[in-house]
Formats: structure tokens, sequence, C-alpha cells
């Protein structure tokens, strides 16, 4: 097991490692007077050194006095391959290359989910891949989410009656066969990556701790008590082991648990920290904020979790919730991206802001939510503030040497 690292060792750590991690060579004021304090090292003992890399850079913008006072500015780009499109909603082209034509600044962090709309083929989740590949040659961090359809063949994300989650790990099941068939799928698009050196924050089944998708807390039979959870960690470790033994090792396990509302248990739904696997299977630890101020509920208990910490879906509220920046309003200030983390949640070391798309309702078929951060107003004061890490600005520390 991981130990946990005490504050002042870890500054001990990087001050030591800035030779070679880069921490300590160009920056040295503080970004929080008091860090919280990370596990020492990732959960597999035989991570790639090109992971090692991206968890102590991560941990280093988390958990150190002395690391790089700054913020890895990220972008969703959709799912499966629709980021490979030339011109598409969701391109590389539109979200990332445009934010650097629009600032002279790359986000430093693309993330994409392998399914969440259909299950994708391998060759299709491959072409996905070409675009998170150049991305990690040019200096910067992949993010990969897994949102599987329903199991039970309901074609849908959400929670139905027939879910047994005891089933998928039961070898004598033939859903238990189908579930690796697809966790097989998933694997040989992971280790295309590893193969070319890439290293992945992978993001599986993330929202746990609400009922709405199939894995979620119906799923495990809520009944108050801390063990509820046990079905959805048993499948989360099933899968941790699983790949491991294929040699997955450029993964850093990434526990992503949907918002708590307010930091309290829900009617539907539990705390943030409900269903987290232990220290032996996870890396970083990525909340999930939709509010048009970038409230954060559950940041204290999440970094609790001694974890390098950062956002997985950090935006705005949706059009079709209630968030205002739909239709031709754009104007969703980035600027408060930077004002909020530097302000309230220093121990941030990144965040990804959600794609736009059409949420058309009764009343407006044209309604769309203005998210990305090229769509939005202010980006180039966001960009300008030398906290917030661009690729340019990643390679420019050397803070990933």
């Amino acid at each position: 097991m991981s130990k946990i690292l005490p504050v002042a060792s870890l500054a001990a750590l990087v001050f030591i490692a800035g030779c070679k991690t880069g921490y300590n060579r160009t920056y040295s004021r503080a970004k929080d007077p008091n860090p919280p304090p990370c596990a020492e090292e990732a959960s597999n003992p035989n991570l790639t050194a090109e992971g090692r890399r991206v968890f102590k850079m991560l941990a280093g913008l988390t958990c150190s006095e002395i690391a790089f006072d700054g913020y890895v500015m990220g972008q969703n780009a959709g799912f499966g391959n629709q980021i490979a499109t030339e011109s598409g909603d969701r391109s590389y082209t539109r979200l990332i290359d445009g934010v650097d034509e629009a600032t002279t600044h790359t986000p430093g962090l693309v993330a994409i989910d392998y399914e969440h709309d259909k299950i994708f083929t391998l060759e299709e989740l491959k072409d996905a891949n070409e675009k998170l590949k150049a991305h990690w040659d040019e200096g910067g961090l992949v993010s990969i989410s897994w949102m599987p359809l329903n199991p039970w063949g309901s074609d849908t994300l959400l929670h139905t009656d027939d879910v047994d989650l005891e089933a998928l790990l039961d070898d004598s099941t033939e859903i238990h066969d189908e579930w690796r068939e697809r966790l097989d799928v998933i694997a040989d698009a992971l280790k295309d990556l590893k193969d070319a050196g890439v290293p992945v924050l992978w993001r599986p089944l993330p929202e746990m701790n609400r009922d709405t998708f199939w894995w979620g807390t119906a799923a495990s039979h809520i009944t108050g008590s801390a063990s509820d959870a046990s079905l959805y960690t048993d499948l989360w470790e099933d899968m941790y082991e699983y790949f491991k033994s294929k040699g997955l090792d450029n993964l850093l396990w990434v526990y992503s648990p949907g918002e708590s509302k307010s930091g309290t248990p829900g009617p539907t739904g539990k705390s943030a920290t409900w269903a987290y696997p232990g220290v032996k299977f996870v890396d970083v630890v990525a909340g999930i904020a939709r509010n048009d101020a970038l409230d954060i509920p559950d940041y204290q208990a999440l970094i609790d979790l001694k974890h390098p910490f950062g956002m997985a879906e950090y935006s705005p509220l949706h059009a079709d919730m209630g968030g205002t920046f739909s239709g031709t309003n754009k104007k969703f200030n980035a600027r408060l991206y930077v004002d909020r983390l530097s302000g309230s949640y220093r121990a941030a070391g990144f965040w990804v802001s959600w794609h736009s798309f059409d949420t058309p309702t009764t009343e407006n078929e044209d309604l769309r939510s203005h998210l990305a951060l090229i769509d939005s107003d202010r980006l180039k004061d966001l960009i300008d503030t030398d906290t917030i890490l661009s690729i340019e600005r990643i390679k420019e520390k050397k803070l990933l040497d």
C-alpha cells in the first residue's frame, strides 16, 4: 500500500527532485501555504516513466508548497472519434487548435470519453488516439473517461431494473464474458497509447455516487451504511487488476464522483467519497462541478482523500438545466476559472472545461450550451494569467522534465 506523504516530506522530495522534475527550476512562489498531503507514489509500482512524470507534476501542483503556482487548462473534446473529425463541433481542430489560434496558447490537457454516446469500434478509438498521441508529443496531458452503455442491452447509460453488478464479476455468467469482451476492446485501445509512450489519466465509471447511471448508487443497493458501495468498488478493483494483468502500466486511475449537492448527500445521491476504492487503486481525484459560479461544494472532502487533485468536468451549467450561456449569448467569463481556483481552490492542479453542445427543448429547438473555452468571453485574459498552464507554459517551466 502506498504511504501518505507528510507535507514537509513531500516538499523535501520535490526540492531534491528539482533537477529532474523541473518543479524547483524556474519558479519559486508558493502556491499554497497549507497544501494537502498526497500519496507518496502512484498505485502501480510498474507505472511507466512517462506516467511517473505526470503523477509527480500533478502531485507538485496539488500537494507541495514550493511547486509551481499553476492550473493546467483542459478541454473535453467529446466522445469516441469525434475529436478526430476535421471540422466537427468537438474536433481537435476547433476546440484545441482554435484556442491556440485565438491566444497563441494550447490547452495543456485534452480529454475524451471512449464511449458515452455509443460503443465505438477499436478502429474508431485508434483514430481518436492519433490526436491524443499528437497532443502528448507536443507536451500536453491526456485524459480518457469511460462511461459504458448498459451491458444489459438497453442502449442507455441509465440504470435499469435488470442491472446486476455482481453478475459482471461472476465468471460463470454470460454477462461476465460479454463485459470482458468490452473491456478487451478498451484495453487494446489503451495499449495503443501505451505503445506510443502516452500516459493516460484513466477515469472510468464516474459519478458513481448518484443513481443516474447504471453503475451508480441504485446498483449498489444503498441503505445508508458505508459498505453500500462495495459492489461498485469491487467492479473498479476488478477492472484495475484486469488491466494491470494486460500490462497497461501507462494508466493513472482517476476517482471522479459527481456533486453531492452542497457537500451533503442529496435525495438521489451519496457523498463524494462514498465509493472511493482506496489508495491501492486510485492515483488522482477529480471532481465534477457544473454551475455558473464555478463553486466546488465537495472540495474539502476530495482533497482530504490525499491524492493529486483536479476538476474533471468544470463548467457553467448546461442551458437545458437553467444555465444562462445559451442561444446567441457566448459571454461566459473565462477569467472566472483562474479567479475561483486561485481564490478558493488552490490545491487543484488542473481543470477540464466541457464542450459546447445543442440542448434543444420543446420551447426552443435551437437552444445551445456554450461551455467550451473557445466559445467563452475573455479567453485571452484567462490565458494571459501566468498561472494558467498551457502546453507552452508546461514546456517553458519544464514541469514534465
